[in-house]
């Protein structure tokens, strides 16, 4: 794993910053470069918020489809409401996420952290 040697820099962000595209960011976490980094907090907020609503949407997609399952054999009277199960899921799985992603994105330290610059 190779290091960033370099000063710390007070202009933040970088003069050429543009947000990097969804779903990237920089991988692997450990390494000190400077692209693929956020620094708006709106930036921070949009990319939780999204990680966070396909994250529940998955489980709550999972959660239904077992309850689908678990209605296999009843009578067929019964199916014709089932399609609601998935709807409700998902509305919830929304609701819930826009809670979680807003307040998990919304934690924001107000001082900037410093920036290295390349040698």
């Amino acid at each position: 794993m190779a290091f960033v040697r370099g000063r710390i820099s007070s202009d933040y962000p970088p003069k050429n910053y543009t947000t990097p595209p969804w779903p990237s960011l920089l991988w692997p976490p450990q390494e000190q470069t400077l692209e693929g980094s956020l620094y708006y907090l709106s930036d921070v907020w949009r990319f939780t918020l999204i990680w966070t609503f396909v994250i529940y949407a998955l489980v709550h997609l999972g959660a239904a489809a077992i309850a689908l399952i678990m209605q296999l054999g009843k009578a067929r009277a019964n199916w014709k409401f089932l399609w609601m199960i998935p709807t409700v899921y998902m509305v919830l799985a929304g609701i819930e996420a826009l809670f979680a992603g807003t307040v998990v994105g919304l934690m924001h330290v107000s001082a900037p952290p410093p920036r290295l610059e390349r040698d």
